[in-house]
C-alpha cells in the first residue's frame, strides 16, 4: 500500500497478505485508520494487489483509497489589526497565528501596500513576503527592515494582506496596518535680505528651509512699504505663493523694481512670509534695499536768446526764445520772472537747444529764465543766463479815418538808456486830410 503520507500515522494495521480459503470466492480486508486530531487534509492511497497463487490471475491490480480528514482546516490571522512603530526602530515584526497546528507546513503568502514605498522606506528581511509555519507549530513571523531617511514627513503606512491560502483559511484579522511614525522635526523657513539698484528691473529674494523634507513645502508671501512706495518704487504683491520641492532647501521670490527717475536716498521695502504648509516660519521678514542711481543735480541752461521777431518784424509777432546748453531729450521750462516760479512755456529738446514760444505775455518788460529737467526727473536750478524783452504797442491815428496797431518784442539790451526802441523801422508816410503825419 503506497501514499504521499506516512502509513503508520494514518493506519493502525496494515496486513501485507490476504488469503481466500478454498471453496470461497471472496475475502474482506480490514484497514483501521488513526485519528491523530491534527489537520492534514484528505490523503490518497493506492492498494496494490499481486497474486502469489499459481493459476490465479489478478484482474484489478490496484485500488485507490481516499482518507478523509475529519479535522477542520485551521484559520490564519494576524496577531493584531494595527501596530505603530517609529522609523528609528530599525525593524517591524509581523506575527501570524493559526487557530490550530497542522500536520504539514503551512505557507502563507502576504501582499504589501500602503503609503510607504517598498525599497525606499522599508524592505522585507530575507526577500520573501511569504511566511512558513512548520508542521505542529501555530505561529510565524515576518520581519520588515525600516529606513530612517532623516527627512521630515507625515507618518507612513504599510498594509499587509493575507494572500490565497492552501491547507488553511483566512481568519477574521486578515490584514494589518503598520503606521511608521516620523521622528524628524518639521523644517523652518527664513527669508534673506537683498540689495538692488533701482534700474535693475527686478530682484530675487531667497527663502531657505532649515532642512530638506520628504514633502513639498509651500508658503504665501507679500510685499509692504518701508521707505519705498508701491507703484512708485516697486510693484506691490498682495498674495504671492511659492513652493520648495521635496528634497530641496531653497527657492526665490521675485519683486519688480521701478526706476522712479528721482534722486533720493536709498529706499527699503519688506517681503513677508505667511501660511506655511509642512513647515514653520523662523524669520518672516526680508528687507530689500533699493539703491538710488539718479544724479542729484542737472546743469541749468547756459544761454537764452531772442530768435523771433527778426530785424524787420511783421505786425503782432509772438516771441521765440532759444534756450541753449541743454541735454538731448531734456524737458526745458521757460519762466517770466527772476526766481523761476511763473512758467510761460515748456518743451522737449531734440538736441542741445530748444526754441520756446509764448503768446501769454501782455504789454510790458519781462525777465526770462529757464530750467532743464533730465530723464531722471532731476530739475536744474534756475539759470543764471537770462533775457529781458519788452512788448511794445504803437498806435497811430490818421485823420480819424483808420487806426494802425503795431506790436513788437525787443531785447531790452538793444534799447538806449533804458528806453525801449522798436525793432526795425516803421516807415510810413501817412497823410490826413490836413496833410499832417
Amino acid at each position: 500500500m503506497t501514499a504521499g503520507a506516512s502509513l503508520s500515522q494514518d493506519f493502525s494495521n496494515l496486513p501485507s497478505t490476504l488469503t481466500i480459503p478454498a471453496g470461497q470466492l471472496s475475502k474482506s480486508l480490514t484497514i483501521t485508520s488513526v485519528d491523530n486530531n491534527t489537520y492534514e487534509g484528505n490523503r490518497n492511497y493506492t492498494l496494490a494487489l499481486t497474486s502469489k497463487t499459481t493459476g490465479v490471475t489478478v484482474k484489478t491490480s490496484s485500488l485507490p483509497i481516499t482518507l478523509q480528514d475529519n479535522e477542520t482546516a485551521p484559520t490564519v490571522s494576524f496577531s493584531a489589526a494595527t501596530q505603530t512603530v517609529s522609523e528609528t526602530a530599525g525593524t517591524a515584526t509581523v506575527t501570524l497565528q493559526m487557530s490550530s497546528a497542522s500536520a504539514r507546513t503551512t505557507v502563507i503568502p502576504i501582499t504589501l501596500s500602503g503609503t510607504a514605498v517598498a525599497g525606499t522606506h522599508y524592505s522585507v528581511v530575507g526577500g520573501s513576503s511569504s511566511v512558513s509555519i512548520p508542521a505542529g507549530q501555530t505561529s510565524g513571523t515576518l520581519q520588515l527592515q525600516l529606513v530612517n531617511d532623516t527627512l521630515f514627513n507625515v507618518s507612513r503606512t504599510i498594509v499587509l494582506q493575507l494572500g490565497s491560502l492552501t491547507g488553511a483559511t483566512a481568519g477574521s484579522t486578515n490584514s494589518q496596518t503598520i503606521t511608521v511614525t516620523n521622528e524628524d522635526p518639521m523644517p523652518s523657513l527664513t527669508i534673506s535680505n537683498a540689495t538692488v539698484n533701482e534700474d535693475a528691473g527686478s530682484v530675487n529674494v531667497t527663502v531657505t528651509q532649515s532642512a530638506a523634507s520628504a514633502m513639498d513645502v509651500s508658503f504665501s508671501w507679500a510685499t509692504s512699504n518701508g521707505t519705498a512706495i508701491a507703484g512708485t518704487n516697486y510693484t506691490s504683491v498682495a498674495s504671492g505663493s511659492a513652493t520648495i520641492t521635496a528634497g530641496q532647501t531653497t527657492t526665490t521670490v521675485s519683486v519688480t523694481i521701478l526706476h522712479d527717475l528721482v534722486a533720493t536716498a536709498d529706499l527699503t521695502l519688506n517681503v513677508l512670509l505667511s501660511n506655511p504648509v509642512n513647515a514653520t516660519i523662523a524669520d518672516n521678514t526680508g528687507v530689500i534695499t533699493i539703491q538710488n542711481t539718479d544724479s542729484n543735480t542737472t546743469t541749468a541752461p547756459s544761454s537764452l536768446t531772442l530768435v523771433t521777431p527778426s530785424s524787420s518784424p511783421s505786425n503782432n509777432v509772438t516771441p521765440v526764445v532759444r534756450v541753449s546748453g541743454v541735454t538731448n531729450g531734456a524737458t526745458v521750462y521757460l519762466y517770466n520772472d527772476s526766481t523761476c516760479s511763473v512758467q510761460v512755456a515748456t518743451g522737449t529738446a531734440s538736441g542741445t537747444s530748444i526754441d520756446l514760444t509764448s503768446s501769454s505775455l501782455s504789454e510790458g518788460t519781462y525777465t526770462l529764465r529757464a530750467k532743464s529737467q533730465n530723464s531722471g526727473s532731476n530739475l536744474s536750478d534756475c539759470s543764471t543766463a537770462l533775457i529781458r524783452i519788452s512788448k511794445l504797442y504803437v498806435d497811430k491815428f490818421l485823420a480819424s479815418f483808420f487806426r494802425i496797431n503795431f506790436c513788437f518784442y525787443r531785447e531790452e539790451s538793444q534799447c538806449n538808456n533804458g528806453t525801449c526802441c522798436f525793432l526795425g523801422k516803421i516807415n510810413a508816410v501817412l497823410a490826413n486830410k490836413n496833410g499832417n503825419d
